[in-house]
C-alpha cells in the first residue's frame, strides 16, 4: 500500500480519521478511504507535503548524487552548461522517492562562466571545496543561514562577484574561499565567524571595507593580502593575525 502511496503524483489536502478508517481527499475532491490497521495516517500527511514542494529532478536542469540510506542529495552540476540562472530546489523527487537537498559538491558549478545568479535554500547545510570557483559570470551571493562553514576555493576567481551576504551561522571561511574575487568592494563578517583561512580574501583588489567583530580569534595568514585598496581595518585585541595577513599598506587598528 505504501508503494502504492509513493507512485501518486497528488497533494493531500485533508486527511480524517473515523474510526477504523482514513479517508484521503485528494487534489481533484476524489475521497480514498483506507483502514486504520493498513494505513499510518501520519505517514500520509509527510508524504503528501513532500510530494507538494519536492521538484521532479528533470526539471531542475541540474545533476545530484544521492545518498539512499539518509534520503538526502547533493547538487553536483548543471546539465545545460550555458545556463544562466540556477534555483536549488530544497527536495527532489526521482523514482518516486524524495530527498532533502542538503550540499553543493566539490567543483559542482566549476568554470560556469555563463551563471548569473543561484538560489540556494535553508536546507543546504554545506558548500564544498570550489563548488563556484571560475563563475565570472556571478555578481552577488547570499549564502543561507542553514550553512555553518564555506569550504576552500568556494567563489575563488569569481571575478565579477561585487556582493556576497554571509550567513548568520557560517564559523569558517575556508582557505582562499574569495581568492581574486576582484570586484568585491565590502566584507562583512557575521559574528558568529571564528576564523578566517589562509589568503581566504587575497587579491580582492577593489575591496576597501571589512568589518571583523569580535567573535573572530584567528585570521589566518595573507587573508587578505593583495587588497590593495584596503587602507585600514579594525581588528579585535585577542585575534591571532597571521603573517602578511593585509596588505602591507593596510593600517590596522585593535580594539
Amino acid at each position: 500500500m505504501k508503494k502504492f502511496l509513493l507512485s501518486l503524483c497528488v497533494v493531500l489536502l485533508s486527511c480524517v480519521t473515523f474510526a477504523q478508517n482514513v479517508v484521503v481527499v485528494l487534489k481533484d475532491g476524489t475521497e480514498v478511504r483506507y483502514a486504520a490497521a493498513d494505513i499510518d495516517s501520519i505517514r500520509i500527511e509527510k508524504i503528501a507535503a513532500e510530494e507538494a514542494t519536492a521538484v521532479p529532478v528533470e526539471e531542475t536542469g541540474l545533476h545530484f548524487f544521492y545518498d539512499i540510506y539518509s534520503m538526502t542529495a547533493h547538487v553536483d552540476g548543471l546539465i545545460n552548461m550555458e545556463a544562466t540562472e540556477v534555483k536549488i530546489p530544497s527536495k527532489v523527487s526521482v523514482d518516486g522517492k524524495v530527498y532533502d537537498v542538503v550540499g553543493i559538491a566539490k567543483q559542482a558549478f566549476y568554470g560556469c562562466k555563463n551563471l548569473v545568479s543561484v538560489e540556494i535554500p535553508n536546507s543546504v547545510t554545506e558548500i564544498e571545496n570550489s563548488a563556484f570557483e571560475g563563475c565570472t559570470g556571478l555578481t552577488s551571493i547570499k549564502i543561507p543561514n542553514s550553512v555553518t562553514e564555506l569550504g576552500s576555493y568556494v567563489f575563488a576567481d569569481c571575478k565579477n562577484l561585487e556582493s556576497v551576504e554571509i550567513s548568520n551561522s557560517t564559523t569558517k571561511i575556508g582557505v582562499s574561499a574569495f581568492h581574486l574575487c576582484r570586484s568585491l568592494k565590502s566584507v562583512e563578517i557575521p559574528k558568529s565567524v571564528t576564523t578566517i583561512g589562509v589568503s581566504a580574501f587575497a587579491f580582492c583588489t577593489s575591496l576597501e571595507s571589512v568589518t571583523i567583530p569580535t567573535s573572530v580569534t584567528e585570521i589566518k595568514k595573507g587573508a587578505f593580502d593583495g587588497c590593495e585598496n584596503l587602507k585600514s581595518v579594525r581588528v579585535p585585541k585577542d585575534c591571532i593575525v597571521g603573517e602578511d595577513a593585509f596588505f602591507y599598506y593596510c593600517e590596522i587598528e585593535y580594539y
